[in-house]
């Protein structure tokens, strides 16, 4: 009889988080320590080191099969360095930073496996369910992908598998370009002196819905929030497109040129084209629940 042929991947799906021991470095910071209870609340064993720890990231990361690097993007890559020697081939080494172009280089001057993961999604929301984590796998001898993988589709966590490179790209958008643009606005309205609670007396559900996700940026950590453009490598392109279009906008609108301003707006709408409709559905769904909410 012929014999049977297991696939490495069967193999490595067989493998449970369970059977293996993770390290988190910065496990007292909010990100490090919503994983730490996810993976105890599954009974899995964690080890955690941070700056008020008798645990040192050494002993951790020598203690550890898998080690997690959860500490904020300006102390990522000097951690990095501290541990490099320990990050034996055997190990697994995953840095959860915002940017990932950076973190991986250095990384790759270790002997360790190596995955990105970036969750998509504040501490705060409570629950990994349905939201959106993005992983960058770059060495992975043996085999762990398929182990993370399977961990987080069970808690039907929605995975985008991508390279550092295109995750830096698609964040140059994402949290580079959106975010300066609300900080922006946020320092405007600021140094104009409005009154924010005046503005909603005057506001549309839209205006509200806006000035909420620019209020919610202010209330969170500023030091991520300037770290993130400052260590992605795409900023400075992105930048200095966004500058451009804003001086082209302000002299259109001070001129008052509508046929500019109009030839503008129809390139962007053509751009928006496969978008616009399902923009429109969403926003009013939103606009709705926004209304019911004041309401209340």
């Amino acid at each position: 009889m012929e014999e049977s042929k297991i696939h490495p991947n069967m193999i490595s799906l067989a493998r449970t988080l369970k059977n293996y021991t993770i390290g988190i470095i910065g496990g007292l910071g909010q990100i490090g320590s919503f994983f730490s209870s996810l993976f105890c609340s599954d009974e899995i064993r964690v080890l955690i080191s941070d700056v008020s720890t008798s645990l040192t990231n050494s002993d951790l990361v020598i203690a550890s099969d898998i080690v997690i690097i959860s500490v904020p993007i300006d102390q990522t890559v000097n951690v990095i360095n501290e541990i490099a020697a320990d990050l034996t081939p055997e190990k697994l080494v995953i840095e959860m930073t915002s940017v990932k172009m950076e973190p991986t280089s250095a990384l790759l001057k270790s002997s360790a496996d190596i995955i990105g993961i970036h969750p998509m999604f504040n501490p705060s929301v409570g629950t990994i369910t349905k939201q959106t984590m993005v992983m960058t796998p770059v060495r992975d001898r043996n085999d762990w992908l398929p182990i993370f993988q399977g961990y987080f589709e069970e808690k039907d966590v929605k995975l985008k598998i991508t390279t550092p490179e295109n995750h830096d790209q698609m964040m140059s958008l994402i949290q580079v370009l959106i975010h300066y643009n609300s900080i922006s606005i946020g320092i405007t309205m600021a140094k104009m002196g409005f009154d924010i609670h005046e503005t909603l007396e005057y506001t549309s559900p839209i205006y509200r819905m806006e000035l909420t996700m620019i209020g919610r940026i202010f209330a969170q950590n500023g030091r991520l929030y300037g770290s993130i453009p400052m260590h992605n490598p795409f900023t400075q392109k992105t930048l200095l497109e966004h500058k451009l279009t804003l001086e082209e906008m302000s002299k259109i609108i001070l001129t008052k040129d509508l046929a500019g301003f109009m030839e503008k707006f129809e390139f962007a709408s053509s751009f928006f084209e496969n978008f616009k409709e399902k923009a429109m559905e969403e926003s009013n769904q939103l606009i709705k629940h926004m209304v019911k909410l004041n309401d209340n």
